[in-house]
Parts: structure tokens; sequence; C-alpha cells
């Protein structure tokens, strides 16, 4: 029974379904993002955002960086915010300065869907300060548990709990998430002592 198993795992089907399931919190914040920019009917002519390469980034280079802390998820929420009083470089330029680089986050947990050993996390969206503008900016991660903590947080975090990720920036998509891969979550103090 146990073939069965891992053959179907890697049926086609079974890869087709993982595909789907692996993108689709990137798909929808893409898809309300489009939405609401044909709806709010903004004009101009944005550019696609730049495609990232993938380079070789291990979970022990991730460990080994020293995490980016002059941009917090707020400010990229605010300065992506449709209808913000960002310029299209301010963007440009807080994308360049970010994507790349390795950031540790605390941010409020939304969803969490697991398919082989990757959990795709997702947040709820970052809060904004300005009040003319809508916040789209959510954080899509996709995290690898190290430890039996990081195993047992990753099953039992609910939503609407505080979690924090490191992870590294990969990309920031159409202006409604920033998406790390990979990632990791970091447990809470008192967690890893229960």
């Amino acid at each position: 029974m146990s073939h069965r198993t891992i053959a179907n795992a890697n049926s086609p089907a079974a890869q087709s379904k993982k595909t789907i399931r692996f993108h689709a919190a990137v798909r929808a914040a893409l898809l309300a993002g489009a939405m609401t920019f044909a709806v709010a009917a903004c004009g101009g002519s944005e550019e696609p955002p730049a495609q990232a390469q993938e380079p070789a980034f291990t979970l022990a280079d991730l460990d080994a960086a020293k995490p980016v802390t002059t941009v917090t998820p707020e400010q990229v929420a605010e300065t992506f915010a449709l209808g913000s009083k960002s310029t299209d470089l301010q963007r440009d330029l807080l994308e360049k300065e970010v994507v790349g680089q390795v950031v540790e986050w605390d941010l409020q947990l939304y969803e969490v869907q697991l398919e082989g050993d990757i959990y795709t996390v997702s947040s709820n969206a970052i809060p904004i300060n300005d009040d003319s503008g809508m916040n789209l900016i959510r954080i899509v991660a996709e995290v690898r548990a190290r430890t039996p903590e990081e195993y047992t947080f990753l099953r039992a975090v609910k939503t609407g709990d505080p979690i924090r990720l490191r992870g590294r920036i990969t990309a920031i998509a159409l202006r409604t998430a920033v998406v790390m891969d990979p990632a990791v979550v970091v447990v809470p103090a008192e967690e890893e002592t229960k």
C-alpha cells in the first residue's frame, strides 16, 4: 500500500494538484490586484515586476545571512498600497533594495497549506497608516520546518496568530504579495521550552 501512495504522490495528476496549491495564494493575491487595478482605473502603464532569477539559495545560506533590518513589512505595504503617495520610482527602488535580501518579520497569520514538506504560509494584509491607500500587500512564504518545534508550531498556528518568518524575498508580485523562498518560522521562545 505504501508503494501505491508513493506512486500516487508522484503521478502527473498529483504533481498538477501540487503545483496548483503551491501557487494558489500568489494567484489569489495577483487576481485581487488585477481586479482592483481594473476597477480603480489607475491608468498609466506599469511594467510587470522583474523576474527574479532563482540562484541556489539554501537553508544554510538563509541561516548565515544577516537580515535586512532597515525595511519593515509596513514600509513595503505603504509604498505599494493602491492609491499611495509613493511614486513609481520609489516603488522600483524599494523593490530593488529588498528582492534577494533576507528579512525577519513579525506578521499576522492568514493561512498555512502543506504540500510534501513545504508549508505555504500567507499573512493577513499588512496594515498601513495612509487612509487614502488600499493595503493589498501580504507575505507568501515557502517555509521548511527544520526542527520538531517548528513542525509542531506550523501545524498548531491559527488564523490571526502572530508569526515570525525569516526568509529571502524573491519577488514583489503586482503590488499584492511579497514572496519569500526559502523561509523558516522563528518559533517563539515559550514554544521552544514546551
